[in-house]
């Protein structure tokens, strides 16, 4: 595999295997947002049926309950399908994951042996992103639930209340990457997706790696950020810092990368928001952002980390992270690096 064309082979099967995970990731929003979609209309047309005819009186105190109950046996049934949904495309993901760098082997024609992980790696993956998607749409029936007790309360009228409603059911059908507008809800459930759907790839390929690295000795892996101009700075620097002849280079399989999370500091074009720091007006959940004139001010994290999207790591530096590390073998880091190209482009 020393020639330049199986180098090309070996990083192209990483990038293919990149796309796929972003393909993937892409299908479940698509599926998400087609099952809001459908959560939307018909809530909001329990809510037409038992709104007053004046649209500027509240609803009824009488009506609460059986809506309530309407509503939620409406979003239970969303939540069953789209964990279901989910969970299938995290299987895929874990699937991907954990055959990418022996699939790249293969096509350099390196013979190794598919490692093979425990089910119950996948179980616990899946188990805990789903658990975290799932306490998306408790929140979204919260919301739901407080929009129409305030106008029971007075506080607003019922038209206000669908209004407000109808804005946080808003979805759109752009599904790329940092492209789609930020409404509400769905841009929350669309960086769940992005985040554990990347996460359980990386967790996979980290465990088939340390079996890999039992038989082939001195395997190493590298950082790669996206080359789309929308790389954040620290994730930047480790592609530089992790790479061939680097300040540091290709580090051990089970080392950790030390990663700088900038997003706090107001030097980078990400920021964390969340909290009592956000700007006035903000009032979603963690989440990471792009930063046009805010900057916040904050200490600065290094995250040490297996792979991207580690779940120990900040937020600033997993959040919607589209990085992935690529295995080095050895003696061969300088060859790989002249290809490296292949899969930042694509």
């Amino acid at each position: 595999m020393a020639d330049s064309e199986g180098s090309e082979k070996f990083v192209k099967s990483f990038a293919d295997s990149r796309k796929s995970l972003f393909s993937l990731s892409d299908q479940a929003v698509i599926n998400l947002m087609s099952l809001m979609k459908d959560f939307r209309e018909d809530s909001l047309e329990r809510l037409r049926f038992d709104r007053p005819s004046d649209p500027r009186a509240p609803f009824n105190v009488r009506i609460l309950p059986d809506l309530e109950r309407s509503l939620n046996s409406s979003l239970n049934t969303l939540k069953q399908r789209s964990n279901q949904e989910f969970s299938d495309k995290l299987d895929l993901g874990f699937d991907l994951g954990q055959g990418v760098t022996a699939r790249a082997m293969v096509a350099a024609n390196v013979p190794v042996a598919f490692p093979q992980i425990a089910p119950s790696v996948l179980a616990g993956l899946s188990r805990d992103a789903v658990n975290v998607y799932s306490e998306m749409f408790d929140d979204l029936g919260i919301a739901i639930t407080n929009q129409v007790n305030r106008s029971v309360a007075g506080l607003q009228s019922s038209s206000q209340a669908m209004r407000r409603i109808n804005r946080l059911l808003r979805t759109s059908p752009e599904v790329r990457a940092g492209q789609r507008k930020r409404v509400k809800f769905a841009f929350q459930a669309e960086e769940i997706v992005r985040t554990e759907m990347g996460r359980v790839f990386s967790s996979a390929q980290q465990s088939a790696s340390e079996q890999l690295a039992d038989s082939i000795p001195g395997l190493k892996k590298r950082w790669i950020p996206v080359g789309d101009g929308r790389v954040r700075r620290g994730h930047g620097e480790a592609g530089s810092i992790y790479a061939p002849g680097g300040e540091i280079g290709p580090i051990p399989i089970k080392q950790k990368f030390r990663i700088t999370d900038y997003s706090r500091t107001g030097s980078t074009n990400f920021m964390t928001l969340g909290g009592s720091a956000s700007p006035k007006g903000f009032t979603g959940g963690l989440s990471v952002i792009k930063v046009e004139t805010y900057q916040r001010r904050g200490r600065l994290i290094v995250d040490k980390m297996l792979f991207p999207r580690d779940p120990s790591a900040s937020a600033g530096n997993v959040i919607q992270c589209r990085c992935v590390t690529m295995d080095v073998i050895p003696n061969l880091e300088k060859t790989l690096d002249k290809s490296i190209g292949i899969i930042q482009q694509s």
